[in-house]
């Protein structure tokens, strides 16, 4: 190897990587799903609700609230708080 040529990692941390990409669309686009980004780049143009910015927000949002309710009624649940329901007595 001649001694002008410059070592491998440094070719290396010369290419641009996944994470330096996927913090510039962070950064840029705001937070994604995968799986909404696809519907949304195969859908229709026309389509109004995969073209509204605010849609993937709404359902991180939804998945927290929802998240946040579980570890709620799991904590009531194991303290023996939780509603129960009561069986009708056969008498």
């Amino acid at each position: 190897m001649p001694p002008s040529a410059p070592p491998l990692i440094w070719l290396l941390m010369t290419l641009p990587s996944a994470v330096a990409t996927s913090w510039r669309l962070f950064f840029s686009e705001g937070p994604q799903l995968p799986w909404f980004r696809v519907l949304r780049m195969t859908s229709s143009p026309e389509s109004a609700l995969f073209n509204m910015p605010w849609i993937p927000a709404a359902l991180i949002a939804a998945t927290v609230v929802a998240v946040l309710w579980i570890w709620q009624y799991g904590e009531r649940l194991a303290a023996g708080t939780a509603a129960v329901p009561v069986e009708a007595s056969s008498s």
